[in-house]
């Protein structure tokens, strides 16, 4: 018969075990937790590396885009060929399908954006109801896009232009399967000369550092009509008697011709 000490001897061994397992689950309990937040953090770290290259890329394309368009305006003399240009690279390097160009007609009081045949589109069968009902349109100054250039001479981004109040062209659009859109002002100075506008597929949210891109190719665009300006001007003045302000011999002398 076993005595005393061999029976605490023989439970000694058996406790020990028992501690020993429940340390080691406990131990492997706090390295996956350990591994689960390493992870976290490096997959925090992956992803704040590869948004930062995302906007660094993306910056890059910006200033590229607005470059190529400052670029031809500085070489440009017809403000419809910057208009055409700049139409062609924002929706090739933005990927929107459709983009329009408008210019300014009439007098201060008469004021309005019409219409042009300045376009881009990807599928041209597709966005022909919306091209037709656009290249006639006639906006006046009011509150929903373009008009709404002439009260705030800023880009404007709908993100659903059939919940737009006053939007004239929305059953086109909705043909040609167009949903948001962004209208961008062409300003001279602080005057208001076209207006670029810009139509995808999907509502899309407003991205400012975009806004903010469009605006100053508009800015870029508004010094070609600035030039073209000046250089009406020169041709009317020297044309122009500068007494009476009637035609003069050269005025003349080109009609005969």
């Amino acid at each position: 018969m076993p005595n005393r000490v061999d029976l605490e001897m023989s439970v000694e061994p058996a406790q020990n075990e028992f501690q020993t397992a429940e340390y080691l689950s406990k131990k492997c309990e706090r390295l996956e937790r350990q591994l689960v937040r390493e992870k976290a953090i490096r997959l925090e770290a992956e992803d704040i590396a590869e948004h930062g290259l995302r906007d660094l890329f993306l910056s890059r394309e910006r200033l590229e885009l607005l470059n190529r368009v400052s670029s031809f305006a500085n070489d440009c003399e017809e403000p419809r060929d910057a208009l055409q240009f700049a139409i062609n690279e924002i929706c090739e390097a933005a990927e929107w399908p459709v983009g329009h160009a408008l210019i300014r007609k009439g007098p201060v009081g008469d004021a309005r954006l019409e219409g042009t045949d300045i376009w881009a589109a990807q599928d041209q069968d597709l966005s022909f109801p919306f091209m037709e009902a656009s290249r006639t349109l006639v906006a006046w100054p009011c509150a929903s896009t373009p008009g709404r250039l002439f009260l705030e001479t800023k880009p404007t981004w709908v993100t659903d232009i059939h919940a737009q109040s006053g939007f004239t062209r929305s059953s086109a659009a909705m043909r040609s399967g167009l949903r948001s859109s962004i209208s961008v002002p062409v300003i001279m100075g602080h005057e208001l000369v076209g207006a670029l506008e810009f139509y995808q597929t999907d509502t899309v949210e407003p991205k400012p550092e975009f806004l903010e891109l469009l605006l100053q190719i508009g800015i870029q665009i508004g010094r070609v009509f600035k030039r073209r300006k000046h250089a009406d001007i020169l041709r009317e003045n020297a044309a122009t008697d500068s007494l009476t302000g009637l035609p003069n011999r050269l005025a003349f002398e080109k009609e005969v011709r």
